[in-house]
């Protein structure tokens, strides 16, 4: 998150156009929007470190909530493992506006251009990412 005020995306952008505020996205919207196509990779890498076995679930433990709403967390031993796999995802090579780039200068790519063309008034030039 900090990343996207350095790219000059407030903190708290406001609504988006998929996560708008009856799905309760806190005024995330626009960067839950953002950051959906580059979910993708992540889930890629991270099947890959299961059929590879370098995570399992044993590697995971299960929690409920107060609503009794259960989740997946993972054990301290494997929380190293889950970083590198994202690392991985991050610079995984993809192609943005005609380029060949890393995941996350992808990323960075499209906020600024984003930025850019609502300032300029000149929407027509933004290329969203597409995974």
């Amino acid at each position: 998150m900090a990343q996207n005020g350095h790219l000059g995306l407030d903190y708290n952008p406001g609504e988006g156009f998929l996560h708008r505020r009856r799905w309760n996205s806190d005024g995330l919207g626009l960067l839950l929007d953002l950051i959906d196509p580059f979910k993708f990779a992540d889930r890629e890498k991270l099947l890959e470190a299961i059929s590879n076995s370098r995570i399992n679930w044993r590697d995971f433990y299960s929690s409920t909530d107060r609503y009794a709403m259960r989740f997946y967390y993972p054990k301290p031993e494997a929380i190293g493992t889950l970083e590198a796999v994202g690392e991985e995802a991050d610079s995984t090579v993809v192609e943005y506006a005609g380029k060949k780039l890393p995941l996350m200068k992808a990323y960075q790519s499209m906020v600024s251009d984003l930025i850019e063309s609502l300032k300029t008034n000149k929407l027509h030039s933004f290329a969203p990412f597409e995974y």
